[in-house]
């Protein structure tokens, strides 16, 4: 990419950044809220031509169990 820029949410896009582009990556880390990558996505929609390609560079499966001392007994 020649350009990556952290942005809180879509209030900071200025879309000038886009003016010359004809891809743009979207990446979020498990702490973003889905619904900001949403709105982004529908900003995008609103304003190009914009098809979407999902892309899984990891699959997450380590399970944190919950100490025994905070856990109910049924």
């Amino acid at each position: 990419a020649k350009k990556a820029v952290l942005i809180d949410d879509l209030s900071m896009l200025d879309w000038n950044w886009f003016n010359h582009s004809s891809v743009v990556g979207l990446s979020s880390g498990a702490s973003a809220p889905e619904y900001l990558v949403q709105d982004i996505l529908q900003a995008f929609y609103e304003r190009f031509d914009t098809t979407v390609e999902m892309i899984t560079s990891t699959v997450e499966d380590v399970v944190f169990n919950i100490p025994r001392v905070l856990a109910v007994n049924s």
